[in-house]
């Protein structure tokens, strides 16, 4: 799902480099936070993703 989310902020003008947060688990022992870029994130559209459901995304400017 971030994936799909970062390539539609590329086709929607975002600038690749962008730097991207993707938190998981927020709240539990397991939890993560995965910094990368919008255009790194984005190739993982459409595919099999290795974050989980429970994910929020951060982008910051």
């Amino acid at each position: 799902m971030p994936g799909d989310i970062a390539a539609d902020l590329l086709d929607a003008g975002a600038a690749p480099d962008l730097t991207a947060l993707v938190l998981e688990k927020l709240t539990h022992d397991d939890e993560t936070v995965a910094r990368t870029t919008l255009a790194d994130l984005a190739e993982y559209a459409g595919e099999e993703t290795p974050f989980s459901d429970l994910s929020v995304l951060a982008v910051r400017r």
